[in-house]
């Protein structure tokens, strides 16, 4: 029995919702586009958000069923959830993010809500592969090679394509600014190695990283075998 989905609440638990949902509507179509949140109320969840899927799926049923499979436990009581995703529909199609990292930042740490408030997921969980969530992964993935690379120990990334369509961004149109902390080499220098060593179409990214086989589960329980977590750059940066 794997008693930590049984023991999960607050945030973790939305995330985790979010998640299986996302790993079955990828079963139904892999290139879907789909953006949700998970909010928990008292007694129930509320699914919000959009999908290109065009035929909605029972949630209660398919979560259900899965917290089931890893609770083990005769007396689990079943969830009961409230499905507002608006099917057939996805109009979120560019790219505009900023992230900060440090050593400790790289693993994800649950961010539990107040008391008597609704707890939503993170926006990260509820988001499919083919959408922005493929450059959030690799701002992480540049991150940590920089900092296991010694050039930094603290960094802020943006990205921003909103002038083309997601599917179209590559090294050459993406714009980029950095915020690094104690950075031992000139901001324009890492700007062309990050450009030179990393991978910026989204199906490069993905084929790369391996996204499409990746359960974000994983980050959730903090199983440290995140995608991400590749040194195989650090080799290339060369100071000069």
């Amino acid at each position: 029995m794997d008693n930590v989905y049984s023991k999960l609440k607050g945030k973790n638990l939305c995330n985790l919702i979010a998640n299986i949902i996302i790993e079955e509507f990828k079963t139904i179509e892999q290139n879907n586009k789909t953006k949700i949140f998970v909010t928990k109320h008292n007694n129930f969840f509320v699914v919000d958000g959009m999908t290109t899927l065009t035929v909605p799926i029972n949630i209660s049923e398919v979560v259900n069923k899965y917290m089931i499979s890893k609770t083990n436990d005769e007396n689990y009581k079943p969830l009961n959830f409230i499905d507002l995703i608006s099917y057939n529909e996805y109009t979120l199609n560019h790219l505009n993010i900023m992230e900060s990292f440090y050593n400790s930042s790289l693993d994800f740490k649950d961010d539990s809500s107040p008391k008597n408030q609704p707890i939503v997921s993170d926006e990260y969980f509820g988001l499919s592969v083919n959408t922005i969530k493929t450059y959030l992964v690799l701002l992480k993935y540049i991150s940590y090679n920089l900092i296991e690379r010694n050039l930094c120990n603290r960094i802020t990334i943006s990205m921003n394509g909103s002038q083309h369509l997601l599917e179209n961004i590559d090294e050459e149109n993406i714009d980029m600014s950095f915020i690094p902390s104690n950075l031992i080499v000139s901001n324009e220098w890492l700007e062309s190695l990050v450009r030179d060593l990393f991978p910026f179409k989204m199906n490069e990214i993905i084929k790369h990283l391996d996204l499409n086989t990746y359960n974000f589960e994983d980050e959730i329980f903090v199983r440290d075998n995140y995608p991400w977590k590749k040194r195989d750059k650090t080799s290339e940066m060369i100071l000069m």
